[in-house]
């Protein structure tokens, strides 16, 4: 990631010192004609296609596409070579489109950088450092083996200007500076290159010729600029496999968008588990729910690793149904009403009607205000992630309405702060704004700004999802619930008592039932037959006892089967 910089540093380093002992203060130009430099992690001045002296058609830096010279490395339109552009809400970091920066780095400016050597970034977002110093641990300062004098960081040991110590000019008659001393000439192996003596088959800034400057990540031997020790060159490029996501433990091997290369391995954050090429979180992951490709259907939600429905909902058959109002599951799964007879409040009823507002749907009585199958009339049901307010399926908490689909504007880059405003690329969302950094303390996760410290999505780190139950403090899970509670659906409840959560987070019991020790126990008017609650006084299905069905055309009365 430093890389771009890099090259642009170093050379600034030397005319920094070749313009320390000249009177002109103009910088002198350098080999080749280069009129711009490379400055920082990821931009680039007027002249980032400049390419070295004899070589009109090779680049300083990265390689050149549709003929400008581009670092692949952190190039939005060119991540990992020319032409493969990234994602709106995505970042190229080490040649890898992804919607997170690594650990350890910030977003700042369009790219992830490292805030302990960003030269542009250094220690927070827009910290510069001057043209001479470096960015080391967070803080700017002169690179080793150069020294403050006034506002620039010079070599005592080769700068004719500051030969030995500051404000110490050679003078003509000794005019160039070898190892703090001012001499007449520069004698061999050294070179003098504007007037300090250097050895250019191990300088890092006058590599092989004077001028020639190796990039941060290579030293010089043999007058040759290579790979420095725990660096490995991967097609021309000097990396560390270690934690490079597009050359991780050897080159060549690029890790998926939401891994991290950790120690040589490609890894899913803390918290999540590969599925495919992707990393999910197996308690909340509708797709994969429990395990791997182990999808939610018909409106169930992924919780604590089990497909579960909204609260007020039981599933039955794989498919989330009112007990109290559905003909085909009434007051238990598969426990059908009878013709003639319609569900209500989890009870088959004959020839009964509809009474307090609500309306029948199909064989139910129902309140069509609130039930998110039947919202407004009868089928419709909401998407998930909705609810039904007044008969209209609405969003859940913050969440707007945006094509068809539930998000969040204050970080949606496709829906920034309002529907269909689209960030530009390099740019997230952030509160409803788009923006080319995060604030001070949040970090991008998955293509938005957040703090690590709370966000139970991405609790200390990007990807490390709290449990369900969990909140995220100081950027540890911790649970929300204290014993003997559960938290469901936003809020600690006693599974053992409660009557829509009895025993588990969404099993609700029927009106004729009572939550008993985690278990949807009858009224006492009541006797459970087939796994429901039936009236055996007047229930002709269970006339009497659980065994006696009385005949077509005839009524149950005193748990007697009688005509009519």
């Amino acid at each position: 990631m430093q890389r771009r910089f890099s090259y642009g540093l170093v050379i600034l380093l030397t005319m920094t010192m070749a313009v320390a002992c000249s009177d002109d203060p103009t910088p002198p130009a350098l080999d080749g004609g280069m009129d711009s430099l490379v400055l920082d992690d990821g931009s680039a001045d007027d002249a980032a296609d400049a390419a070295p002296s004899g070589d009109l058609g090779a680049c300083l830096v990265g390689e050149r596409c549709n003929g400008v010279c581009v670092d692949t490395n952190n190039d939005l339109e060119n991540c990992g070579g020319c032409d493969a552009a990234c994602e709106i809400g995505q970042v190229c970091f080490d040649g890898v489109c992804r919607g997170s920066c690594p650990p350890d780095t910030l977003f700042c400016d369009g790219a992830c950088v490292d805030p302990l050597t960003s030269v542009m970034h250094c220690g927070t977002c827009g910290t510069a450092c001057e043209q001479s110093e470096v960015c080391l641990e967070g803080q700017c300062q002169c690179a080793v083996g150069l020294s403050v004098c006034g506002t620039s960081c010079v070599d005592l040991q080769s700068d004719p200007a500051h030969c030995g110590e500051c404000e110490s000019p050679c003078a003509a008659d000794a005019p160039a500076c070898l190892a703090g001393s001012c001499v007449l000439d520069c004698p061999s192996p050294t070179t003098n290159c504007d007037g300090a003596c250097i050895d250019t088959s191990a300088d890092v800034r006058n590599c092989g010729d004077c001028g020639n400057a190796c990039a941060v990540d290579q030293v010089c031997t043999d007058s040759e600029c290579v790979c420095g020790a725990d660096q490995t060159e991967c097609e021309g490029i000097c990396v560390d496999t270690t934690t490079n996501p597009a050359n991780c433990g050897q080159c060549g091997e690029v890790c998926g968008v939401t891994e991290f290369c950790i120690e040589s391995a490609c890894l899913c954050p803390l918290g999540q588990d590969a599925c495919g090429d992707s990393c999910v979180d197996l308690q909340s992951d509708a797709s994969h729910c429990g395990e791997c490709d182990k999808g939610c259907q018909n409106n169930t939600l992924c919780i604590a690793g089990e497909c579960t429905c909204s609260a007020g909902l039981t599933l039955c058959a794989g498919t989330c149904v009112n007990l109290g109002a559905d003909s085909k599951n009434c007051g238990a799964c598969e426990h059908k009403c009878d013709v003639g007879q319609i569900c209500i409040d989890g009870a088959c009823v004959l020839g009964a009607q509809c009474t307090g507002g609500r309306t029948l749907c199909d064989g139910g009585c129902t309140e069509t205000d609130t039930d998110i199958l039947n919202c407004g009339t009868c089928n419709t049901a909401c998407e998930l992630g909705q609810e039904c307010v007044v008969g209209q399926c609405v969003c859940m908490g913050d969440l707007t309405l945006c094509s068809d689909e539930c998000v969040n504007t204050t970080s949606a880059v496709l829906d920034c702060g309002v529907c269909d405003k689209t960030c530009s690329l390099g740019q997230v969302c952030t509160g409803g704004l788009c923006a080319s950094s995060c604030a001070d303390g949040e970090v991008l996760c998955e293509g938005a700004c957040t703090d690590t410290a709370s966000d139970v999505a991405n609790c200390g780190g990007c990807g490390t999802t709290c449990a369900y139950g969990q909140t995220c403090t100081l950027g540890q899970c911790a649970d929300v619930c204290d014993d003997p509670t559960t938290y469901c659906f936003g809020e600690c409840i006693n599974l053992r008592s409660n009557h829509v959560n009895c025993g588990t987070c969404g099993r609700a019991c029927s009106v004729v039932q009572n939550c008993i020790e985690g278990e949807c126990i009858c009224h006492t008017a009541y006797t459970e037959c087939g796994g429901a609650c039936v009236n055996t006084s007047s229930d002709p299905l269970y006339c009497g006892d659980c065994d006696t069905t009385c005949d077509p055309g005839e009524i149950c009365k005193g748990g007697k089967c009688q005509a009519p």
